[in-house]
């Protein structure tokens, strides 16, 4: 059904997949990368079974933690691709500027203290 009821929010459908591309050697690094961070989070179950350090756990949990961070970026760089500019002409100057830009804001975002939201203007009353 494609009338608005069927539709989250009476918003239009988004297409299948990412954007409805076809898997590349770009996304299958990116399911490389993903069944790395599944081998490690395997790692880290074994190694809390077998009563390792916690130290060691937390090591791995941050190697895991740096590994979603890039398949982030990673889906990032294929969204701006893909979904947002794909039937716009840019050169590839400006695509790597702007990649590169979303890329500092993503980092700039993740970094804000839990409770800061992005997408929400602050609200000056709630200061006390």
């Amino acid at each position: 059904m494609t009338d608005a009821s069927s539709r989250v929010g009476g918003q239009p459908e988004e297409p299948a997949g990412l954007c409805a591309a076809p898997a590349d050697a770009f996304t299958a690094d990116i399911v490389h990368r993903l069944r790395r961070i599944e081998g490690q989070v395997r790692g880290i179950q074994r190694m809390l079974e077998d009563g390792r350090e916690c130290n060691d756990v937390l090591t791995q949990l941050m190697a895991i933690r740096s590994g979603v961070d890039q398949v982030s970026l990673q889906i990032i760089d294929l969204h701006i691709d893909r979904c947002l500019f794909s039937d716009v002409a840019l050169s590839s100057a400006t695509r790597a500027e702007l990649n590169k830009s979303l890329r500092l804001l993503t980092r700039f975002a993740s970094a804000a203290p839990s409770g800061v939201h992005s997408d929400s203007p602050p609200n000056p009353q709630a200061r006390s």
